[in-house]
């Protein structure tokens, strides 16, 4: 199930400060081959991945200042 268009994805409070920063990189490099890999190794599926992945693309991404977990 996809997040709502205007939700913030909840699976972005599994990220770690650098995990984030590493996705929002590489949506910023548009390598999506790449964040696709790291989604996996992360341990989530393709649909949360593409909800983070939507969640960057509508300007709403920024990195936490702290450890999220």
């Amino acid at each position: 199930m996809h997040a709502h268009p205007t939700e913030r994805p909840l699976v972005l409070d599994e990220f770690t400060t650098t995990q984030m920063a590493e996705l929002q990189r590489q949506f910023d490099d548009d390598d999506r081959p790449s964040f696709d890999q790291h989604v996996e190794s992360y341990g989530l599926e393709r649909a949360s991945g593409d909800d983070v992945w939507d969640w960057f693309g509508r300007g709403n991404a920024t990195v936490p200042s702290e450890t999220v977990r």
